[in-house]
């Protein structure tokens, strides 16, 4: 634990830091802003066999990929939250022995910018001015 010194220097820019980083996390999450690259455009791999109407197996096949669906990901989300707890975990403890408390913090609100840029680079999202304007100002606050 730190004190608070007001009159110190270090401290008011530990606080200065720290209202820029929020304020670049909320840049990010409140400002969307013009579309700066855009999303891929991806072709339908399905043709509609039939255009003006469906098929009673259609609807079956329908209901039941559905089905299959939402059974497949509420076993993903647990699978996801029981590694991906212990994964973050592991990851934040060795970084708490290695660094110390502060250093793990310190990329908490980063995450947001991570998030954004891996969201752009592996699902194909498109990146507005506000994402990109917002890492920058989180950064700064680094």
């Amino acid at each position: 634990m730190e004190k608070l010194t007001l009159r110190s220097s270090t401290t008011r820019a530990k606080i200065l830091g720290a209202i820029i980083s929020i304020s670049g996390a909320l840049v990010i999450v409140l400002y969307k802003g013009p579309k700066i690259l855009s999303a891929t455009s991806q072709s339908p791999s399905l043709a509609l066999h039939h255009p003006l109407g469906s098929t009673q197996m259609d609807w079956i096949l329908g209901g039941l990929l559905l089905a299959a669906q939402y059974l497949l990901v509420s076993i993903w989300y647990i699978l996801q939250g029981i590694f991906g707890t212990c994964l973050g975990t592991l990851i934040h403890t060795w970084g708490l022995h290695v660094k110390g408390p502060l250093y793990i913090v310190s990329f908490n609100p980063l995450s947001i910018a991570i998030a954004t840029a891996m969201s752009v680079i592996f699902l194909g999202d498109a990146l507005y001015l506000g994402s990109v304007v917002g890492a920058l100002i989180l950064s700064a606050g680094f």
